[in-house]
């Protein structure tokens, strides 16, 4: 009974995905290679409706990401210390749907892209991941920012499309609608598909 126990002690470990350990710096990269190379095998996969391959995808992604993070970042301090502790999970969870349909509606243009992962570096207490999409010669820059979180290791924070931050351009929006309105009206905007 006991190496009964002990072999599927094992076998659970060895499934165990990295995904619930903390990230490591050294684990960045490879992580990432692993990452990018299955969400590719993914996008290939004949056999996956267009949904079972995006929730496919969003399990190998959520791991990586701290959305709350990226929520309360572009909403910005003062706004989201306004925000009353509803709002604010009623926001987290609209922007990670925004952010996840935004990255799944991209998935569609993948066309046999090349993708290249730089070496991470550390600047100050963050570390960036430069990685390139190369079509037909040409690189497009895509850098992931990473933070450290006391329970989860290295998470991404931030990603930069062509020298654009995301969490800039969604605070950038987030205030123009804050300006004019309340938080209660950017949540409507978020709700819907088209808004904020």
């Amino acid at each position: 009974m006991s190496r009964l126990i002990t072999k599927t002690l094992l076998l659970f470990a060895l499934l165990l995905p990295l995904s619930l350990q903390a990230l490591t710096q050294d684990q960045i990269r490879p992580v990432m290679r692993e990452k990018v190379d299955r969400i590719i095998t993914l996008i290939n996969d004949a056999n996956l409706s267009k949904a079972e391959r995006n929730k496919a995808i969003e399990t190998e992604i959520d791991p990586l990401f701290d959305f709350t993070m990226m929520a309360k970042l572009s909403l910005g301090k003062k706004a989201w210390k306004k925000a009353t502790p509803q709002e604010r999970r009623e926001y987290v969870r609209l922007f990670e749907r925004r952010i996840k349909d935004s990255y799944m509606s991209k998935l569609d243009m993948y066309n046999d892209e090349k993708i290249t992962l730089e070496t991470p570096e550390k600047v100050k207490k963050r570390i960036h991941l430069n990685s390139y999409i190369i079509q037909k010669g040409e690189k497009k820059e895509v850098l992931y920012k990473f933070y450290h979180s006391k329970k989860r290791g290295w998470v991404i924070y931030d990603v930069d499309v062509l020298g654009v931050s995301i969490i800039q351009t969604y605070r950038s929006q987030f205030a123009g609608v804050l300006k004019k309105g309340s938080m209660q009206q950017l949540l409507e905007k978020l709700r819907t598909p088209d808004g904020a």
